[in-house]
């Protein structure tokens, strides 16, 4: 399975044209928001966020449950029931797969890097797309929070 990394700034760029429509036709996508701020509603034309190829999903870029009850309260945590979600959403990796957050590097590049060894070495033995992610998406810097729970919902 092909999977790209990508910052919120592509989609934004491609908003509402024909390449956005195509992209979406051709590819999965999965959309990652933070719940608060300016990069909290996806990037994507109104009539593109009905589309059966695009996940939105609301986490924050945190990097575990504050102990503080009011600090956890505040937060948009990753939850195993999204890691599921995007799971049942990458489908059988027949498409490829489109992941971004506001940089592309930390929440993405967490959900990325898991499905990446999943499909690509696990579910089937693709060493080409295996070792081409990594090689598009140097700048990943994989959440570890994200990591975890990602691993921990696909039994890695």
């Amino acid at each position: 399975m092909k999977i790209a990394c990508l910052p919120r700034t592509y989609f934004e760029d491609i908003r509402g044209t024909s390449v956005e429509t195509g992209l979406l036709e051709s590819n999965r996508v999965i959309s990652i928001q933070s719940a608060g701020g300016w990069d909290s509603e996806p990037p994507f034309s109104p009539e593109s966020l009905s589309s059966p190829h695009l996940l939105c999903l609301v986490f924050d870029d945190c990097y575990g449950i504050p102990d503080d009850p009011a600090e956890r309260a505040k937060l948009a945590l990753f939850t195993h029931e999204m890691a599921d979600r995007i799971l049942r959403f990458a489908d059988d990796g027949s498409l490829p797969l489109l992941v971004h957050c506001t940089e592309g590097v930390s929440r993405a590049g967490a959900v990325g890097a898991v499905l990446n060894e999943y499909f690509n070495r696990v579910i089937g033995d693709h060493e080409d797309d295996y070792r081409s992610f990594f090689l598009q998406n140097r700048r990943i810097s994989p959440n570890p929070y994200v990591l975890r729970v990602m691993k921990e919902t696909l039994g890695l």
